[in-house]
């Protein structure tokens, strides 16, 4: 049985899937922030990423609508930031990262990576915006989805 309790451990098991099982446990890692964004304009880009059977034009589209959703809603750092907005454009991002159609190996080992950390950035957005405390709780429900996908 599995478990994993770092980001070192959580990197190490996404490194050795294959892309297709990347983009599911990247999805399922959006999943958990895609209200955080413009899920209307998301909802079906996601859905290419869950789809073992999506070829590479469906994901090519579906990653320009995120693409375009992530430009729309990036705001500038430094200057008196939209913190709501910039969770939009982490959200975006995330599920940008599950459709990139580069098939070179480093590219693929990162896509479920690059997801988790756009979802925790995300999260980490509104907690700014609610003047909350940032904390782990995005990160130990992406090792538990991880776990649960690799024993299951």
């Amino acid at each position: 049985m599995t478990a994993i309790a770092s980001d070192k451990e959580l990197k190490a098991a996404l490194a050795s899937l294959s892309a297709a099982r990347q983009r599911e446990v990247g999805a399922r890692f959006v999943s958990r922030v895609l209200d955080l964004g413009d899920a209307a304009r998301l909802k079906a880009a996601l859905s290419v990423a869950q789809d073992p059977t999506a070829g590479q034009d469906v994901l090519r589209d579906a990653f320009r609508t995120a693409k375009s959703v992530a430009v729309d809603s990036y705001t500038v750092c430094g200057s008196d930031t939209d913190w709501l907005r910039q969770a939009g454009h982490f959200v975006a991002s995330a599920v940008a990262a599950c459709l990139v159609t580069d098939e070179s190996e480093e590219r693929c080992r990162t896509i479920a990576w690059a997801a988790a950390m756009n979802a925790r950035m995300a999260r980490n957005c509104v907690l700014i915006a609610n003047g909350e405390e940032s904390n782990d709780a995005e990160a130990k429900a992406q090792y538990e989805i991880l776990a649960a996908l690799l024993n299951g």
